[in-house]
């Protein structure tokens, strides 16, 4: 079904593979889910370091709400080491100090850009995965878990309490987004 405007046409069709593809159709389904799959870990690393720099930028601003008061280096000696942690997971996501194409030839690459990588080795072409990218997916897919994991177990345990300092000193709260299902 076409809409353009007011007018609608439709129009029964088959989609059909290219006649130049002698590639099974199983082989390209199999390239299709990895590629969506390395997609999905990939917006798991985007949404991974977004939410850290939204908690660090919170953080920040504790750290400057409380200067005023007779608290401040409460919660600036609170706040340091949990910042601390959260930037080293971040910096295990992706190239924090990376702001240009060539940044890889003198830092080390992080799982970002692995993950972009096999993304477009996946999808170049007209044939299934290799056995190799499909190691290669679940080895820095484990890895980006393991990040993970840690962000949720400091998300559990440290912000928790210095949630709680934040209370007692009558200042907001960090404010932890519900994950995306």
């Amino acid at each position: 079904r076409l809409i353009a405007g007011r007018d609608t046409l439709v129009r029964q069709f088959t989609v059909v593979s290219d006649p130049r593809v002698k590639t099974p159709p199983a082989e390209l389904v199999r390239q299709f889910n990895l590629a969506l799959n390395v997609r999905d870990r990939i917006n798991d690393v985007a949404d991974g370091a977004t939410r850290i720099e939204d908690l660090q930028s919170q953080l920040d601003q504790r750290v400057s709400q409380s200067k005023a008061g007779t608290s401040g280096s409460r919660v600036s000696d609170a706040v340091k080491p949990l910042r601390e942690k959260l930037e080293a997971i971040r910096a295990e996501l992706y190239e924090v100090g990376c702001h240009a194409d060539q940044c890889t030839l003198d830092q080390p690459v992080k799982l970002y850009n692995i993950l972009i990588t096999i993304n477009g080795q996946v999808q170049t072409g007209d044939y299934g995965p290799t056995k190799q990218h499909g190691e290669m997916f679940a080895d820095f897919s484990g890895k980006v878990g393991e990040q993970l994991k840690k962000l949720q177990a400091l998300e559990d345990a440290d912000l928790v309490t210095i949630n709680k300092l934040l209370t007692e000193l009558q200042l907001p709260v960090i404010y932890v987004p519900p994950r995306k299902a």
